[in-house]
Order: C-alpha cells, then structure tokens, then sequence
C-alpha cells in the first residue's frame, strides 16, 4: 500500500472524448455559497414582510389650516382605542391604522364639545385626509382607495 499513487494524473481525454476547456466547474465553494445565499433569503423574508406589514398600513391624515388662530385638539377613536392630537396651526399628522382590519371596524374623529363636529370613518381607504378649517370645523374629507395613495399627499 504504500506503493501506491493516492492521486491519479491523466491525460486530456477522457473516455473517448477531449476535456472542455474554459468551462465553470461546480465545485464546493459554489455550492456553500449558494447555500449560504440562501439562508439569508430565508431568514431576511420574514423581517422584510414585518416591515412591510408596519410601514404599508392605511393612514388617516389631519389637516389644520394655515390661517387658523388657535390650536385644535382632536380625538382620535380607532376601535375604542382613543388617540388625542393638538394641532397648531397649518400642522398636519398622521397615523396608521390596521392593516387587516376586523370587518365591523370603525373610527371616530371628533373635535371637543366646543366645536361639536364628529367624522366617523370605516373601511375600505387606503388613505384618508380630512381637512379642519380655521374654526375647527371639517372643512373635507378625501378618500383614496389604491395602495399607493397611502404614501402621497392628495394633489390639489
């Protein structure tokens, strides 16, 4: 045994046919990357779809006028979930809301007692934006139903 060759050494033709020159071989260090490769893609899905679930949720929008004199408070009821908002002047928030919401789903937005307007939304939107005039009345609402309304203030 210990005469023997542990490796062989050939010639360029194998088998009655000549050996390909220039051709990729698929060796191990390819395989453990493609491996490797895909393991990041298995584990990266899960936490680019969480991510996209939190950033992609429908929005509602406040809108104050520029010309107001005040500050506005708003009251934010999203399914008993109460959200308070002080607007100041020509100040704009939003906030998300569910991303499958439940189908009895329901919001309220209302100014205090004072100025006594109450707007009551349910789904489907995909963005909402209502407009509070200069005495914290609603001016308008505008609802807008494509999925990438969500991200893009109305036009005009």
């Amino acid at each position: 045994m210990a005469g023997r060759a542990v490796v062989r050494i050939v010639d360029k033709k194998s088998h009655g046919g000549t050996v390909t020159q220039g051709v990729p071989q698929y060796t191990i260090e390819r395989r453990a990357a493609a491996v490797r490769w895909a393991a990041i893609i298995l584990c990266a899905a899960p936490i680019i779809w969480v991510l996209f679930l939190y950033f992609c949720r429908p929005v509602v929008a406040l809108h104050y006028a520029q010309d107001a004199r005040a500050d506005l408070l708003v009251f934010f009821n999203d399914n008993h979930d109460t959200t308070r908002f002080l607007l100041t002047p020509g100040q704009s928030v939003s906030t998300p809301t569910a991303m499958f919401p439940a189908s009895d789903m329901w919001m309220l937005i209302s100014t205090p007692r004072e100025k006594g307007d109450t707007l009551e939304i349910t789904k489907p939107f995909s963005r909402t934006d209502v407009y509070f005039a200069a005495g914290g009345k609603i001016d308008r609402t505008v609802i807008r139903q494509g999925f990438f309304a969500r991200f893009f203030e109305p036009g005009g």
